[in-house]
């Protein structure tokens, strides 16, 4: 795409010396079409907040922020409407409080959050309403941090890539989307972790939900609940010395189907799968591994529906 030169760049640094802690507030309004914003907020003394806010009205725009910094406090608000959006907002460092918040209406729209650092609380919202074949990319990446994402989509054709990674994190990501032909991936990976992941198909036909837990000693939650028909779920819960928790909830809906993989060394494995009133639904529940204690549970009531479970 061509973009015109239109184009806002703000930098603020806060250096370190003998002075209180500070602030760095930006705020940037483009209305029309083919325009950019670039924001860059560094600071090296804690304690110091970074704020930063992107609206944009019309067509093929870019927003960048990035924010750097140690002991601080992080906020980013980027608000774009229409369509060929371009989102991309990092949050870097140790010890910091970090929140982005991203909101896209129309079609054809990249969103990028990137938050990771040690001993962090991130949080990630991003909301795309109204619109058709939008990505978002999320990743959140530490140590002994705290990690909460949100993302939603309601069209066709959108992708969500959720991925929480790092160890001693305590990670949750909850999902939604809508209508039809949509994807969701959720990576949740890394040692000593507690992880939730909640994947919901608010209504639509044809989604697939993908949800990844892996590592050792680790608390894995995996919800999922589809509403519509022909969609597939994906759990793959793995590890050692951990506890592997997987539910699913179908809802009045069809020739849906649901895989369920748990294996490893040493977990607890549970798989709870209900599905009422649905027809031609598909249960898969694989449990295997080593010194495992594995348990499956599967409700169905309705017609010609098909469930298959191993354990080894």
């Amino acid at each position: 795409m061509n973009r015109l030169a239109f184009t806002a760049s703000v930098m603020v640094l806060g250096l370190a010396g003998p002075v209180m802690a500070g602030s760095n507030t930006s705020s940037v309004s483009q209305t029309g079409n083919g325009s950019s914003a670039t924001i860059d907020q560094v600071v090296t003394t804690a304690g110091t907040n970074n704020d930063s806010s992107v609206t944009q009205n019309g067509n093929d725009h870019k927003a960048e922020i990035t924010q750097k910094g140690a002991g601080s406090t992080n906020k980013s608000v980027v608000q774009q409407n229409g369509m060929l959006q371009e989102s991309y907002v990092k949050q870097i460092g140790d010890n910091n409080s970090n929140d982005s918040f991203i909101k896209q209406k129309s079609d054809h729209n990249r969103a990028y959050v990137t938050q990771y650092g040690t001993s962090n609380v991130n949080k990630s919202t991003i909301d795309t309403q109204d619109g058709h074949e939008n990505n978002v990319y999320l990743e959140q990446t530490g140590i002994n941090s705290e990690n909460t994402s949100f993302a939603q989509t309601i069209g066709n054709n959108n992708i969500i890539d959720v991925k929480q990674f790092g160890d001693g994190n305590v990670n949750k990501s909850d999902v939604t989307i809508g209508v039809d032909f949509n994807k969701i991936t959720v990576y949740q990976y890394g040692d000593n972790n507690k992880n939730t992941s909640v994947a919901m198909t608010s209504t639509g036909e044809k989604n697939d939900l993908h949800i990844n837990q892996f590592g050792s000693n680790m608390i894995n939650d995996a919800l999922t609940d589809v509403a519509g028909s022909d969609n597939i779920v994906n759990v793959n819960q793995s590890g050692t010395n951990g506890k592997n928790k997987a539910k699913t909830t179908i809802a009045g809906a069809d020739d849906n189907l649901v895989n369920i993989t748990q294996g490893g060394l040493g977990n607890d494995n549970t798989a709870d799968t209900s599905i009422s009133g649905g027809l031609n639904n598909t249960v898969k529940v694989d449990q295997g591994g080593t010194s495992n204690v594995n348990l499956s549970t599967v409700n169905t009531v309705g017609s010609n529906n098909n469930v298959v479970v191993s354990q080894f």
